[in-house]
């Protein structure tokens, strides 16, 4: 329960480099278990506390509901002719 074996998985055929790969963690069934309960447990106490915009990682929600509202955004902003300002941070690389 303690040893995880971690593999590396190419993002793309041929990738030799570590950039181009992403890393799994083989572990056992018990400790998936255990993982799986403690997500469930930090997820109920910290839903109040994530704002309604996030959508990266959060349950019902996903890229698809993000593009759609980005884009009746910009066609309001189209209709309206007002500018509008976007800005995307991509926190996995900071």
């Amino acid at each position: 329960m303690t040893k995880s074996v971690f593999t590396a998985l190419p993002k793309k055929p041929g990738a030799t480099k570590c950039e181009l790969s992403r890393t799994i963690s083989l572990m056992s069934q018990l400790t998936k278990l255990i993982l799986r309960v403690l997500l469930n447990r930090i997820q109920g106490r910290t839903t109040g506390e994530v704002s309604e915009e996030q959508y990266g990682f959060m349950l019902d929600k996903g890229t698809c509901n993000a593009i759609f509202l980005l884009r009746i955004l910009s066609e309001r902003s189209i209709e309206m002719k007002k500018d509008l300002h976007v800005c995307f941070i991509d926190c996995d690389s900071i």
